[in-house]
């Protein structure tokens, strides 16, 4: 049990890395749009590659972010399944939940979205727009990319709730 926890608290650590670092998406995100619609309604000026910065790191931070998200208990969850239950129940629906949705919703995301992104990445796809970023194949990259920090941290969590279940003596809290 010691083990398993030792996999829940390093996966735990990493997710939480990059929530950290994704966090930095958030400024430049709020930056390169308010400079955006500054210089177009002040100035009468404007570049596509400004718009997509802010767009593609607004789609990278909401798609990488899922995990951290995760991890941290944010996400939406139905009260009335969830809400004021035993920690017991609680650990069955979030091992459940992580075994038969999560996991399989995310291979199946990764496995259709695999061609996709190997198409992009062969023809080296860039914009459909005069003036924008080049590289569209880097932002498709990111559907391949969300899967593994999310199935990381949905393993984490059916760990956590696994040793909840097993050896409730042994569980330790994200919130202590």
């Amino acid at each position: 049990m010691h083990r398993l926890q030792a996999i829940a608290d390093r996966i735990d650590s990493v997710i939480d890395h990059l929530g950290h670092i994704l966090s930095w998406l958030v400024g430049f995100t709020v930056v390169v749009c308010a400079a955006v619609a500054i210089l177009r309604y002040t100035l009468g000026l404007g570049w596509v590659w400004m718009q997509d910065a802010y767009v593609w790191a607004n789609a990278a931070l909401f798609m990488l972010g899922a995990a951290p998200t995760l991890l941290h208990g944010k996400h939406v969850r139905v009260d009335f399944v969830y809400g004021a239950r035993s920690q017991r129940y609680r650990a069955i629906v979030d091992l459940l939940g992580s075994v038969f949705l999560l996991m399989p919703s995310l291979i199946a995301i990764f496995v259709l979205s695999f061609p996709y992104v190997r198409d992009s990445w062969r023809r080296l796809e860039g914009t459909l727009d005069v003036g924008g970023m080049p590289g569209v194949f880097l932002i498709k990259s990111v559907l391949l990319l969300f899967c593994l920090p999310l199935a990381a941290q949905g393993l984490s969590l059916a760990i956590r709730s696994y040793i909840r279940l097993a050896a409730p003596d042994l569980a330790r809290s994200r919130d202590a």
